[in-house]
């Protein structure tokens, strides 16, 4: 099925040197359906389809860490160039 993330994967990345981070997940695959839906809201300005994504990374969250508390959620920063280009950061909006 596309999008669904069936097993742990590791990139190429994090295969070469440790990451400088602890913890990652990710809520689908990105491939197929979800792919073309990713890129029409980051390239296409399909901002409508930010509470689709959230409900998929809230999901993720609630399945895979329902024990942890969170302090907070925050955006990654866009390039202003990028941002510029976009009209908007959508990282901003999922957080």
């Amino acid at each position: 099925m596309d999008g669904k993330a069936e097993h742990e994967f590791r990139c190429s990345s994090c295969a070469r040197a440790a990451p400088h981070f602890r913890l990652a997940r990710s809520a689908v695959r990105y491939r197929g359906a979800v792919q073309k839906g990713i890129a029409l809201f980051k390239y296409q300005r399909q901002t409508c389809m930010v509470r689709d994504f959230v409900d998929l990374l809230a999901a993720c969250a609630n399945i895979h860490y329902a024990q942890t508390r969170f302090d907070a959620i925050v955006c990654v920063p866009l390039h202003p160039r990028k941002e510029r280009e976009r009209h908007y950061n959508q990282s901003q909006l999922l957080a």
